[in-house]
């Protein structure tokens, strides 16, 4: 019936490359096959390196068309997530997706060993501004006025420490 699909095979591929226009990174992609078993799509391991790894593997159940069931774990280590206009960044960690679909939890600890960010990453030319990158102002807390107290004495310091500012 056309609401329970049931899919048997397999998708494979070769050795390539793919480059993300966001991130601007270039990936080189491993070898791998994406299994179909009836309502289940199998993902035993895709891969990406570049100056790192990323492997992804998992199942996904389907009820119909539609995603139902996700378990899938990404490993990074030390993957060039950002390499574009002069800015780069590497994350390396573990995350674990699981859950009913649309439902999904994310469980896992990313680090990022090395990352440099210029101005141009966040601007798209003289106008225009990344809408990818927003700029939050950092809210000020008011600082409490501190009562006023008596002058302390003063003291034998040298002229030249009293100016002395740093």
């Amino acid at each position: 019936p056309v609401q329970k699909p049931q899919v048997s095979g397999q998708i494979s591929w070769e050795a390539g490359s793919v480059q993300l226009r966001r991130t601007g990174a270039t990936y080189q992609v491993q070898p791998g096959e994406i299994r179909f078993q009836n309502n289940r799509i199998a993902i035993p391991q895709l891969t990406l390196e570049n100056k790192g790894t990323a492997t992804l593997s998992g199942d996904i159940t389907l009820a119909g068309f539609l995603p139902d069931e996700v378990r899938a774990k990404l490993r990074l280590d030390n993957f060039k997530v950002i390499d574009k206009l002069g800015s780069e960044a590497l994350v390396s960690g573990a995350v674990n997706l699981s859950g009913r679909w649309p439902n999904l939890a994310v469980q896992g600890n990313l680090l990022i060993p090395q990352a440099t960010f210029r101005l141009s990453f966040l601007n798209l030319g003289t106008t225009a501004t990344n809408k990818d990158i927003v700029l939050v102002k950092k809210e000020e807390k008011p600082v409490p006025e501190k009562p006023k107290s008596a002058q302390p004495p003063p003291t034998q310091e040298s002229e030249v420490w009293r100016n002395l500012t740093v």
